[in-house]
């Protein structure tokens, strides 16, 4: 698929607005230079659409993922953060919130994020996709649909997703579909790392759920527990992933998660009073808020000049009593 720019363009705003509300990452000089040469990194590689091998920025991706580490940005949500952040007893209460939530870590496979944050959430742990490193780059195509197109992109999401389970202990689960799938970042990065916690004692406890999907729902099929005493119960579990029609059948299973995570999302936006059926928001409001990056929400939110050039503009969301 050709690179558009506009939603580059769109992701970059995304991603910068993500970056603002943690105080500690806006504030930080070093931190927004080492997004800008990634973001330089990624639209140099995302406009070469030629299969000529790229040049990878081996120190921006290492220059952003030190500063998160110095915020604790892998060990705790980002919405714990943001709401508890400032005030003279917060690196205290970090301290103590980075040590319960990674005690009780998450990962995922092959099933989207959705089942998993609402497990970690209700749990008080933690997941990568949940936590600030990964909300801050989680999402996002960059104008380009496919992946793995560019390398410091792609040495961004082997840091932190490496980083994350080496912060892990205690108890950890997982959650995948049908089985274990060999070329998953579960395979082939986060299980080598939690391997070396498993032998040295620091997580105790490796649960492996396995789901199916039907009817439009999931329903956990198995719970393997793996130890340092039993490492081969992992190669035991069932693999997926290797024919045609499981992977078409994963994909729509994919858009269908990745479509509820947005209602999640898009609900999670309303007031108390509209989930109750006392407000309401005007329909072209809706638009914008489902679907951000849609024509339809583009015109609505800055009507096309005469001049046919686009200009965006921040839709204010005002709700109306019914």
């Amino acid at each position: 698929m050709p690179f558009k720019p506009m939603k580059f363009n769109l992701d970059k705003a995304e991603l910068k607005r993500r970056i603002a509300k943690v105080d500690a990452l806006e504030t930080s000089a070093a931190f927004q230079d080492a997004i800008e040469r990634f973001l330089a990194s990624l639209h140099s590689h995302a406009v070469d659409e030629s299969d000529a091998p790229k040049l990878r920025d081996d120190d921006a991706p290492r220059d952003i993922l030190k500063a998160i580490e110095a915020v604790r940005g892998l060990e705790v949500p980002y919405d714990w953060y943001v709401a508890n952040q400032g005030g003279g007893t917060f690196a205290a209460s970090l301290a103590s919130e980075a040590t319960a939530r990674t005690g009780k870590g998450r990962f995922w496979s092959k099933l989207q994020i959705r089942r998993s944050v609402k497990a970690a959430n209700g749990n008080d742990g933690v997941l990568l996709e949940s936590c600030i490193g990964g909300v801050l780059f989680n999402g996002f195509d960059w104008g380009r649909s496919s992946w793995g197109w560019s390398p410091t992109l792609g040495l961004l999401w082997d840091l932190l997703s490496e980083t994350y389970a080496d912060h892990l202990h205690s108890t950890v689960e997982a959650d995948v579909l049908d089985g274990i799938h060999d070329k998953s970042v579960l395979t082939v990065t986060e299980w080598e790392r939690l391997k070396l916690s498993l032998i040295s004692g620091k997580v105790s406890n490796f649960f492996v759920n396995i789901y199916k999907f039907e009817g439009n729902q999931f329903t956990r099929t198995d719970r393997i527990e793996i130890t340092g005493a039993n490492m081969g119960a992992w190669d035991q579990i069932a693999r997926v992933g290797t024919d045609k029609v499981w992977n078409q059948r994963q994909g729509q299973i994919d858009t269908h998660e990745k479509l509820m995570h947005r209602l999640d999302e898009f609900l999670s936006e309303f007031p108390e009073a509209v989930l109750n059926g006392d407000e309401s928001p005007k329909v072209e409001e809706l638009v914008v808020m489902l679907d951000p990056n849609s024509l339809l929400a583009r015109n609505v939110a800055s009507p096309r000049p005469r001049s046919n050039a686009m200009v965006p503009r921040v839709v204010k969301i005002t709700w109306h009593r019914s």
